[in-house]
């Protein structure tokens, strides 16, 4: 995708926006030894064919109205009173995710979580790793979606690989962009995002593994081109035994209002009109293939089924599978 100057505004406002999210610039860059307060992290697994699923809760970053361009109040509240739940006030709580797939010969995580300093309520993927008993020195592949803060804030303390023993996997237009002269001529206010992108991915660069849309990644996930949240923004196909699943990364953001309101975007999505269309195409074909989906900022757990509805599309959650 190529970037014009429209798209790099858009981001621009983006970093403006998330701006209470990044703390102080002391700490952007350094992992902490003790969650922040009030984060709570978690963990649940399922099976798909053979393999064994673990989401991993990294925490919540709370959202208000002005994150999400096309916000209609009466729209909103309207959406979530048919859930059952109060009006849209203040803000709305985005869940970060990760993923851990077991194929019993294989152990591969998708995304990594935030980095310390991102929001007051994320930093919980390491102690939630610790939690399920999964040692990171097992994680064979991290499989990124895109290189934004909370999804590779887990990688790395510094110059420490925190997954000592993987190769990181990323579309080749995502690194490209975030490691070229594209992202050194985006605005200042962005530039946060650029240094993560490069500082929390260089302790892997002689583990690093490139792919383009379509590929097989590994044997049983195929990736899937999902342009427009950021240019080389990706999800995983895993396919298991005549089992499917697919990890969607940042598809939806604000699943109690997204799906109703499948228009409306997040300050983050960097090509507004690439992420629409992405998104329609993806939930159209969820809601006909009936696969299963999970991403990054589901509600936790976060697995589950998209149905096409008169307003637009509903997130029916798979069964709990009690026998993990």
């Amino acid at each position: 995708m190529k970037l014009n100057r429209r798209h790099f505004l858009a981001l621009s406002g983006s970093a403006t926006l998330a701006t209470p999210f990044l703390g102080q610039p002391s700490r952007l860059f350094a992992q902490e030894n003790q969650l922040p307060a009030g984060v709570m992290p978690a963990f649940s697994k399922r099976r798909v064919g053979t393999a064994t699923i673990t989401v991993l809760l990294d925490g919540t970053i709370d959202v208000g109205p002005e994150m999400i361009p096309g916000f209609d109040q009466q729209k909103a509240d309207n959406t979530l009173e048919r859930q059952h739940l109060l009006a849209f006030e203040g803000t709305r709580p985005l869940p970060v995710l990760g993923h851990i797939i077991d194929t019993g010969s294989q152990k591969i995580a998708i995304d990594t979580g935030t980095l310390a300093g991102f929001s007051p309520k994320t930093g919980g993927y390491h102690a939630a790793l610790v939690q399920a008993g999964i040692d990171p020195a097992e994680i064979d592949t991290v499989l990124i979606t895109h290189l934004h803060p909370d999804h590779i804030g887990g990688l790395s303390n510094g110059p420490t690989r925190l997954f000592p023993n993987a190769e990181i996997v990323v579309h080749a237009t995502e690194w490209d962009f975030w490691h070229g002269a594209a992202a050194d001529a985006l605005p200042e206010q962005v530039q946060p995002f650029v240094k993560i992108a490069r500082d929390f991915t260089a302790p892997y660069k002689d583990r690093l593994r490139t792919f383009t849309g379509g590929t097989e990644v590994l044997s049983g996930i195929q990736a899937v081109d999902l342009p427009g949240h950021t240019p080389g923004h990706s999800g995983f196909h895993l396919s298991v035994e005549g089992e499917d699943l697919l990890f969607w990364g940042d598809t939806i953001h604000l699943p109690r209002l997204q799906f109703d309101n499948p228009d409306w975007l997040v300050a983050f999505d960097m090509d507004p009109a690439q992420t629409a269309a992405t998104r329609k195409r993806l939930l159209d074909m969820a809601a006909a293939d009936g696969l299963q989906v999970t991403g990054a900022h589901l509600e936790f757990p976060g697995f589950g089924y998209v149905d096409k509805t008169t307003r637009g599309f509903e997130f029916v959650p798979s069964a709990y599978d009690y026998s993990l």
